[in-house]
């Protein structure tokens, strides 16, 4: 899933991560191979957000799915791997806290 910049927002609020950047040199490789969605890089490799379809949850909530895995410890390759959800779960709706005035 492609993110607002809201959900951006959310994101680096609940994980403290900023995504891969649209001018990238490796994202028009990225959207062939994954479709358009909003990149994350971490240790275990590339990660996008897909939506949690759970009426329990409140807000926009989205786990965070490994799409890629890094082939070496250096980090210099990814490898397509078979989607793995994990247990990082991310309210999209939830934005910055704003000061009361």
């Amino acid at each position: 899933m492609k993110l607002s910049s809201q959900q951006v927002v959310s994101v680096k609020t609940a994980l403290g991560a900023d995504p891969l950047e649209d001018h990238n040199p490796a994202m028009d490789s990225l959207v062939k191979a994954f479709g358009e969605h909003t990149f994350y890089v971490f240790t275990d490799g590339l990660f996008v957000l897909e939506p949690v379809n759970d009426a329990a949850m409140a807000g926009d909530p989205a786990r965070l799915v490994l799409v890629a895995a890094w082939t070496d410890e250096k980090r210099n390759a990814l490898q397509k791997v078979q989607p793995q959800a994990t247990d990082a779960i991310v309210d999209l709706s939830a934005g910055p806290a704003t000061p009361d005035t």
